[in-house]
């Protein structure tokens, strides 16, 4: 009975009740596919009563309270249950849409099914002939190592059980493996199972062997694997059959992986690889191949046949296969051949195959990552996009994801020439009918203004429908509109959310972003030991800046112990992708010698090498060490040009420096008509100590008119930070009031960890030179001044990056 039945049993209009029988058409299917099971066969009545009214519509999978299918129900009949189980009825399909589906299925079925199907799920003591032979083959022997394990008393006892077992006496056996001294040890359990088998004591033999499998025994696992495959004690479960072979095979044993190269264990080792999300699966694999080679042969054989006859789940276990390099002919990598056959499974409709294409094809799903995917020969590339306009063309159910693929291959050149024009064309085509990867294509193709003008909305639009259909990277692109206000109003928190909504599918750059939050308290309370958590999750799956922000995190000791070692390693890792934050980072360590050797000479070849990339730290870094001749001759001329070109991509710094070069005369020209101007676009900037001078041109109208008051205002405006020129230009002298302010502002702004001219003059007002405090009004920042590293490392706040 429908949920809506149980809460509104009198309610009820027509199209509802259609609705209704849909849910129940769904668990008739739901019987049929799992050979006549009981749905919620595991709860009583009034629990079931419970889910349905509850109707648990926040689930994901709406089969978690009835029961899951078995592995080997074709996705299309798996897919179209979930939707007449829906718990919100308007969810579920009309008959008409069921039908479709089913007829769909059945013209485009491969001829021969690739699917063993179960006899029924019950228990059996007959012993058949066929079983026997099996049983016969299933080997008693024990090593001495097994036995030189066991204790004094225990080897005693167990020699004596397989002293009576050797002799057919297993009533005499099993009183000795029952000893008390063999209670629970799992090789005793292994040996009772091997004599209940004898005595046909089936359930008993199949609950030995289970203990001595929970104990950890390798070939007590083989042996409950055998008694769940053959049904022997117990129920038949393929699916638990599989997961111990693969757990015994795991252990270095023979015959289980002997086992696991029977053709009929294809959709496990598929649904295996399906969920592996490291490389144990891999590793495995590889074992299990050179464990049987004579095996192994028919297994990929197989696999090989079902792909060939269209099968899409047979085509992506080849593609990995081939990735792996598990599978090769004539001894050749036929890694390229993994791209063919991983879109022609994607083209047959594998949801997995398809994000898999993605990730391995679409540069812009993995272009800021250290782990780049191999590219395709040119062949292969021209191969896929012809399989891609072949299906996109034919315009048959599912097309959208080839009218994507096609898009793709046009964006970047992948087997055809580049055509933005036509790349639009087909993501659009994609995008309209509900691609998720389209449509978040086509948000960023509106977001970034490639080729058309760049509409904010319009890319919030798609964005958003993409993310609501699970797009991962729509999701973190989307956060990043709510974050910046781009097509929508500022909302951190929702930013923030959505990132970590992409993050928890395993979105890299989601990962990273959450971490950027973290950092800085954007949408979500500041956590520097959260940030670095997400920096390392995501410089462990090859982001670059995430590889940069975790050596930022250890030069500082945010979030982690400091360690400048780890920091200077982390910042060359990510540096020998170009990423210029991180090469801007190891000349900051050269420069400090941090991690490193200090090198002031290195330390300039990094700082120019990032600003030609287009730091523009880097830039006025370079420039200031071309103005005091650090790690590179004095060069007052290539210095303004550094500076210059700083100032221009807007560095607030580089702007004052560029002001001084006009006042003096340094590098360039002396001309105070740019001086104020530069001054005046540093003070606007937000620049304290650019006001001062900005109050001296005002007062000496020079670059403008002469102006006392306006020059007095600017004074004042410094007063916090630096000086106490308005108290001389007032004539008050009040020299006291002038050393106040400027602590003030040399505390806020400097943290001197040596002597300076500056603090020697504080010093001597401090002991009553009058000389002394007049200075002190006269102190400003020079242009000449050596450069602080120190300083530059706590301005960014601490390293270059996207803090």
């Amino acid at each position: 009975m429908a949920p809506e039945r149980i809460k509104n049993s009198n309610s009820l209009a027509d199209e509802q009740l259609i609705l209704a029988d849909v849910y129940g058409y769904g668990l008739i299917m739901w019987e049929i596919f799992t050979d006549g099971r009981r749905p919620y066969e595991d709860y009583d009545d009034k629990e079931v009563i419970s889910f349905k009214i509850q109707s648990h519509s926040q689930r994901l999978n709406p089969l978690e309270d009835i029961g899951n299918l078995p592995l080997d129900v074709p996705r299309v009949l798996r897919d179209l249950v979930h939707q007449c189980l829906a718990p919100e009825p308007s969810h579920r399909p009309t008959l008409a849409v069921i039908l479709e589906s089913l007829d769909f299925y059945i013209d485009t079925a491969p001829p021969s099914s690739r699917f063993y199907h179960s006899g029924p799920l019950h228990q059996t003591t007959n012993n058949s002939s066929s079983l026997s032979e099996d049983l016969s083959g299933l080997g008693t022997s024990i090593e001495e190592g097994e036995v030189s394990q066991l204790s004094g008393l225990q080897q005693e006892d167990f020699r004596g059980g397989m002293y009576y077992f050797t002799k057919g006496r297993y009533s005499d056996a099993i009183e000795y493996f029952k000893k008390a001294e063999l209670q629970d040890n799992s090789l005793s359990q292994r040996m009772l199972g091997h004599c209940y088998r004898a005595i046909n004591k089936d359930v008993e033999s199949f609950s030995s062997f289970k203990k001595a499998a929970t104990g950890g025994d390798i070939k007590g696992q083989f042996l409950l694997a055998w008694c769940y495959e053959h049904q022997y004690g117990t129920r038949q479960h393929d699916e638990l059959a599989f997961s111990l072979y693969k757990i015994s095979s795991e252990n270095g044993n023979l015959e289980a992986a002997i086992r696991l190269c029977d053709t009929k264990w294809i959709k496990y080792i598929y649904s295996t690889i399906a969920q592996d999300t490291d490389e144990s699966v891999r590793k495995w694999l590889n074992m299990v191949f050179k464990l049987v080679p004579s095996n192994y042969d028919a297994l990929t054989t197989k696999i090989c046949e079902l792909a060939e006859a269209g099968d899409s789940d047979s085509q992506y276990l080849l593609a990995w296969l081939y990735s792996s390099a598990l599978l090769q002919k004539g001894g050749e990598d036929r890694a390229d051949d993994s791209f063919v056959w991983l879109v022609k499974s994607g083209i047959g409709g594998n949801q997995l195959a398809q994000l898999k294409f993605y990730s391995r094809l679409d540069p812009d799903v993995y272009s800021n990552n250290i782990l780049k995917s191999k590219t395709p020969t040119p062949d292969h590339c021209a191969k896929i996009f012809q399989l891609l306009m072949d299906a996109a063309q034919a315009g048959a159910a599912g097309s959208s994801f080839s009218q994507c693929g096609v898009g793709i291959c046009f964006q970047h050149g992948i087997g055809t020439a580049i055509s933005t024009n036509e790349s639009f064309e087909w993501y659009h085509k994609a995008a309209q009918a509900g691609d998720a990867h389209a449509q978040w294509k086509l948000g960023m193709i509106y977001y970034q203004g490639i080729d058309i003008i760049q509409d904010s909305k319009m890319a919030f639009g798609w964005l958003t429908k993409a993310a609501n259909a699970g797009s991962a990277g729509a999701q973190n692109v989307l956060g990043i509109c709510y974050e910046l206000g781009k097509g929508t109003k500022v909302d951190l928190q929702r930013a923030f959310q959505l990132y970590l909504q992409a993050a928890e599918t395993g979105n890299v750059e989601a990962i990273y972003n959450t971490g950027i939050c973290y950092a800085n308290g954007k949408g979500v309370e500041k956590d520097h030991s959260q940030a670095f958590q997400r920096f390392s999750k995501a410089a462990e799956a090859g982001h670059v800046d995430a590889i940069c922000h975790t050596g930022i995190c250890y030069a500082n000791g945010m979030g982690v112990e400091k360690d400048e070692n780890q920091a200077f390693q982390r910042f060359s890792k990510a540096a020998e992708t170009g990423n210029v934050d991180a090469i801007y980072n190891t000349g900051i360590s050269y420069a400090n010698g941090m991690g490193v050797g200090l090198d002031i000479n290195q330390a300039f070849q990094r700082f120019f090498k990032a600003a030609e990339a287009g730091c523009v730290e880097a830039m006025y870094t370079t420039g200031d060490c071309y103005a005091n001749g650090i790690g590179v001759g004095k060069d007052d001329e290539q210095a303004f040009q550094m500076f210059s070109e700083a100032a221009e991509a807007g560095h607030v710094d580089a702007m004052y420096k560029i002001g001084i070069c006009y006042e003096k005369g340094t590098g360039t020209e002396k001309d105070y008509n740019q001086a104020f101007r530069w001054y005046f676009k540093a003070v606007k900037a937000g620049h304290a100590i650019a006001q001062v001078d900005l109050g001296n041109l005002y007062l000496d109208g020079k670059g403008t008119e002469q102006d006392r008051d306006a020059a007095n205002k600017w004074y004042i405006e410094a007063a916090m930070y630096n000086l106490g020129q308005s108290h001389e230009f007032d004539r008050e002298q009040n020299l006291a009031k002038a050393k106040k302010w400027f602590m003030k502002g040399v505390k806020r702004d400097y943290k001197f960890e040596q002597k300076t001219p500056e603090t020697k003059i504080c010093q001597s007002c401090d002991a009553g030179d009058v000389d002394a405090q007049r200075q002190l009004i006269d102190v400003r920042p020079s242009f000449g001044r050596l450069l602080d590293f120190r300083r530059l490392r706590r301005v960014f706040p601490i390293m270059k990056g996207r803090y």
